[in-house]
Parts: C-alpha cells; structure tokens; sequence
C-alpha cells in the first residue's frame, strides 16, 4: 500500500482490501489477505474516487478467492493519516475498515478507521 501511494505522488491513491471477518457484530475483527490497487479516477492530490467497472471486476475476483471486502485504502499525500471531513461523508461502507497512508513526513504513516455515520473511530491496526 506504501508502494502504490507512493507511485501516486502527486495525487492520492486508493485500493480495496479483501479477506475475512470474523467475530460478533460488536466486535468484528478484520484480516486483509489481499491488497487490489486501484486508480484515483479523480486525479486529485486531496480526494480520490474508485472507478466503477474497476471496483466491479475486483469484487469479482474476491468473490473468486472466497474473499469479502474487508477495507478501503487511501493515501493522503500532505495531510495526516486521519480522515477529513470528506473521507467521513463519503464512507459508505459501515462495517469495513477505512486505511489511510499518509506520507506527509519522512516516514509513512499508517493508520485504520471504523467510520459509521459521523462516528470515526479509530482501530488496532497490526500490519504482519
């Protein structure tokens, strides 16, 4: 994922993340077996968007691979690994996981998010 936003530069990348939840609705844990880049569409250094017939043809091979969208990913090229207001109103999947790579310091920063209505909550991310 830190490779794919840096080839992005100057403008923000974006993927889907497929693999398994498990456990209670409360208290879902998700694992991401694969990682699906994808292109901004929007060309944007602050927003992204997902092409439909792209995003069509990867939750095809999910479906393939017995996998289930488990996370969105994108990247924020100056700003922190949080989500703007933006990113929150543009959430439409309750119930995945929202990661963010930022590379606006030297390090990339990478952090995940539970972003249901206007609730952003942030979660353990553990990257193996």
């Amino acid at each position: 994922m830190v490779a794919h936003a840096r080839q992005g530069v100057p403008f923000e990348a974006c993927g889907l993340l497929g693999g398994k939840t498990e456990g209670p609705k409360d208290s879902d844990k998700r694992t991401a077996a694969s990682f699906y880049p994808m292109a901004n569409v929007d060309k944007s250094p602050v927003h992204y968007s997902l092409d439909p017939k792209e995003q069509f043809q990867i939750m095809k091979k999910m479906r393939e691979k017995k996998e289930e969208l488990v996370g969105i990913f994108h990247s924020h090229v100056a700003s922190p690994a949080r989500p703007s207001a933006e990113d929150v109103r543009l959430a439409y999947y309750p119930g995945v996981s929202y990661v963010l790579v930022s590379l606006a310091a030297d390090q990339p920063q990478m952090k995940s998010y539970l972003i249901e209505g206007e609730v952003v909550t942030e979660e353990n991310l553990v990257v193996q």
